[in-house]
C-alpha cells in the first residue's frame, strides 16, 4: 500500500500564491467523478435524442406520401397501384404520373376528352412504360358519348414491370373509388339521356335534320331544353311542354314506321304501347337525312321514361 507522507502530495498553494491541486489524490479522485458525470450525460442525451428522432420520422413520412397522392393512387413498399376512372381530373393524372416518374417508370397521357357537358370524362389514353415493360391504354368509344369504363394498373417495384388488372383491384379502397366515381358518371349521364343521344346521333348520321318535334312532361324555357343546346339554329316543328305521359305517347304512335328507341335502347314500335304512361318523360320526334347513306330520309322516335 503506497503511502503519501512527502508535503508536496498536500499543497494547496501555488508559488503564485493562488490554491493549487497538485496531481494528488483528492484531486484524481474529483476528475474521475468528473468524468463518469459527462460520460452519463452524454449517453443521456443520446438515449433521448434517438426517440425524439423517430418520432419527427414517424410524423413526417406519412404526411409527405399523403402530399404526393390522391385517392386514385396507393403507393406501398413493394407497389404503385392506381385507377383510371370517369371523374378522375388531369390533376390526378399529374400525381399519378410524379408517382412513376419517382421510380424511373414514365406515364403519359396522350388523350383525355371530357363529354359535351363537362361532367364526366369521355376519351382517354395513356402510354406507360418502364426498363422492362411498356404498353399503352385507351378508354371510351369515340362513337358513344357514354362515361369511361374504369381500368386497374400496377407498378411493381420489384420487377420493375407495369400490371393490367383487366377488370378489379385486389385493393379495396381503389374498388371503393371505381364504385362511387361509376355511379356518379352513370347518373349524370342518365339525367341528360335525351341531349346524350341526339349528340350521338350527330355523330352517327349527321346534322340534316327537319321536322323536329319535342313533347315533354317538363315546363322549362325554350333555351334551356335539353335539345336546344344541341340543335340551336334548327327549326321545331313541334314544342310542348307540360304534358301527361299519355299524351307523349299518343303522339309517338302515329309514327310507325320510325326507328324506335326507348331510353336508348332499339325496340318493335308496336311495343311502345306496352309502355307505362306514368313513367313517360319525353320524347323526340325528327327525321334525318343519313350523310353516310345518300342523304337517305329516316325518321327516329327516342322515348325516355322515368326508373
Amino acid at each position: 500500500m503506497k503511502t503519501l507522507t512527502k508535503p508536496d502530495h498536500f499543497t494547496f498553494i501555488n508559488h503564485f500564491g493562488v490554491p493549487h491541486f497538485n496531481k494528488s489524490l483528492l484531486k484524481t479522485r474529483i476528475e474521475m467523478m468528473n468524468k463518469q458525470y459527462t460520460t452519463w450525460k452524454t449517453v443521456g442525451k443520446y438515449f433521448l435524442f434517438v426517440p425524439v428522432l423517430f418520432i419527427v420520422l414517424s410524423f413526417s413520412k406519412p404526411y409527405l406520401i399523403a402530399n404526393n397522392q390522391t385517392k386514385y393512387l396507393i403507393q406501398t413498399d413493394d407497389a404503385i397501384e392506381w385507377v383510371i376512372t370517369p371523374k378522375i381530373t388531369m390533376k390526378d393524372l399529374t400525381k399519378i404520373q410524379e408517382a412513376i416518374e419517382a421510380h424511373g417508370g414514365t406515364f403519359e397521357i396522350t388523350s383525355y376528352q371530357l363529354d359535351p357537358l363537362h361532367l364526366y370524362v369521355q376519351q382517354m389514353a395513356t402510354m406507360e412504360s418502364t426498363e422492362k415493360s411498356a404498353g399503352s391504354s385507351h378508354y371510351g368509344n369515340p362513337h358513344s358519348l357514354r362515361p369511361i369504363r374504369c381500368g386497374f394498373l400496377k407498378l411493381d417495384l420489384k420487377t420493375n414491370k407495369i400490371i393490367h388488372h383487366s377488370r378489379e383491384s385486389p385493393l379495396a379502397d381503389l374498388q371503393k373509388v371505381v364504385l362511387e366515381d361509376r355511379t356518379e358518371a352513370e347518373k349524370a349521364y342518365n339525367e341528360n339521356a335525351l341531349e346524350y343521344e341526339l349528340r350521338e346521333k350527330q355523330v352517327q348520321l349527321g346534322t340534316f335534320w327537319e321536322n323536329i318535334q319535342y313533347l315533354t312532361v317538363t315546363s322549362f324555357p325554350e333555351n334551356q331544353s335539353p335539345f336546344f343546346r344541341v340543335l340551336s339554329g334548327k327549326s321545331t316543328s313541334v314544342w310542348k311542354d307540360k304534358l301527361s305521359g299519355a299524351e307523349i305517347l299518343k303522339e309517338a304512335l302515329k309514327h310507325p314506321s320510325a326507328i324506335t328507341r326507348v331510353n336508348r335502347h332499339p325496340i318493335a314500335h308496336e311495343d311502345l304501347a306496352k309502355l307505362d304512361v306514368k313513367t313517360i318523360k319525353d320524347a323526340f320526334i325528327f327525321d334525318i337525312y343519313d350523310e353516310k347513306k345518300d342523304y337517305a330520309k329516316k325518321t327516329y322516335l327516342l322515348v325516355h321514361t322515368n326508373p
